[in-house]
Formats: C-alpha cells, structure tokens, sequence
C-alpha cells in the first residue's frame, strides 16, 4: 500500500461526523392504500426535525409494496407511495434536494407459512422508507490531498445496497457524506466510480431486479455518482463505470460486493 493509498483511507476511517444527525423512520400503509392514514401522519410529523432549527441537507425516499398483486400494480403503487411522501415532505422542507424511489414489491422474509407471520412480513413491505439527513456539515478534513497519485483506488467500506438493487441501504449514507465532504474540500479532484459484483463468472453483470438487465454494477456506480451530483459535485469532477465480477478479490464474495473510488486527477 503505498503512502497515498494510505492516506485517503486514513482520511475516511478518522472522518468526523458528530455534527450532523439522519432520521430514518417507515410509514406504513393498509393494502392497496398510498395515502397514510392520520395515524400515520401524526406519527411521522412527530420525529420530522423542525427545519426552521435544523438545517435539512437531503430527503431520501424510497416506497415498497407486499406481494399481492401483479407486479405491475404493485410497482404503480409504490411509485404513487413515493411521490405522495415526497409531496408531504417538500410542503414541510420546500427547496431541499430529495431522491425518490420505488421497488415495487418485496419478496417475503418470512421463513414460515403460518398466516400470522406472512401477514406481519406483508405489514412490512407495505411502506415507505425516508432517510432525512440534517443538522451541519461534517468537519472539513484537516489536510489536503495533495499526496494523491492518479490511479490510486480506495473501496468504500460499508457501502451498502438492497439485495439485487442499486438502492443505497441506510448505513452507507454515512460514508456517503464523508465521500461528499472531500470533493467540496478538493475542489480540483477528480474521481472514477467502479462497481462491482459476485458471483457472475458467466456473465458480464449482475441481475438488477428493478428492471431486469444485467446492468447491477452499472447501476450501483451511478446511484454513488448521482447522489454526488445531486448535492453539487460538477459532472465534469466524475465518471463511473461497472466491470461486473470481472474483478473478484479473492476473499469471498462479500468483499465483491463494492464500489471502489479511483483518483483521476487532483
């Protein structure tokens, strides 16, 4: 490892962010139902932080259906989901930057077939997810990337993902950030996103189960690229890209699972 690659990693693992807090909180529906109830509002604007107070950095939506039903409706469904959340909310944070998505329906977790079970799994596929970043920046890092060498690359540790999706799990938005503070303090670097997966030695990607191609590296090194984007990182700072499992590590397929952060300039 050389003193670069070393830096960069030292940089993200000592990264401070006391300063800034996530909400994460489930609205939950009855069956074929977008619109939550009162019940369910009342319950949500009792965590929203005031934003008169705290400063609302990013809004992240993300709405899913039970598996009754066709796919189809149920995807129609989540999406309605999504965007009514989105409305109340921007009515709330009018301005703040917002990522809305919808899975459509989930698979089961339940390991049995007794009804009570499958009708507690189904409760819990029946909602929308938001993850509601605010509070102040994180601290700005205390030394420059001057030392950076093009061509070093760093993996993302706990750089999450739905499993089959390019959807960002709630613990990676912490990483996220960090990653975000140091393009707004480097103004001059210039990265390349790669995705990777596992598990495909047949097959030039993964299943992204959204849309049925075999795009999921693809797909994930887009979403980390567009969230950067989406909170002021330039187009031209950043490009991504997904090799698949064309590059496995050798160390089990959980370490194939990632997103690595390639320097190409500074």
């Amino acid at each position: 490892m050389n003193r670069s690659f070393l830096f960069f990693a030292l940089l993200f693992a000592g990264f401070v962010l006391k300063a800034q807090d996530t909400l994460r909180h489930k609205v939950f529906y009855p069956t074929d139902v977008f619109i939550p109830d009162s019940a369910e509002l009342d319950r949500l604007y009792g965590v929203l932080p005031d934003g008169k107070k705290e400063k609302i950095r990013s809004i992240r939506i993300i709405a899913s259906c039970d598996d009754v039903g066709s796919e189809a409706y149920n995807r129609d469904l989540s999406r309605k989901r999504a965007q009514t959340i989105a409305l109340v909310l921007s009515g709330k944070y009018p301005g703040v930057s917002t990522d809305v998505e919808w899975l459509g329906e989930l698979e089961l977790e339940s390991v049995t077939t007794d009804s009570v079970s499958v009708s507690a799994a189904r409760q819990n596929n029946r909602c929308t997810r938001i993850i509601l970043v605010y509070g102040n920046k994180p601290e700005s890092a205390k030394k420059d990337l001057a030392t950076m060498e093009v061509g070093d690359k760093l993996v993302l540790e706990n750089l999450l993902f739905v499993g089959g999706y390019a959807v960002l799990l709630p613990e990676s938005f912490p990483v996220m950030d960090t990653l975000l503070a140091v393009m707004q303090n480097n103004p001059t670097l210039r990265i390349n996103i790669i995705g990777h997966v596992c598990c495909t030695p047949n097959a030039p990607d993964g299943l992204n189960l959204a849309t049925n191609e075999m795009n999921l590296s693809v797909k994930r090194a887009e979403a980390v690229y567009m969230y950067l984007v989406k909170n002021g990182i330039k187009r031209e700072r950043l490009s991504y890209e997904g090799r698949g499992g064309s590059e496995p590590l050798g160390k089990g397929d959980k370490y194939d699972r990632r997103v690595e952060i390639e320097v190409r300039g500074r």
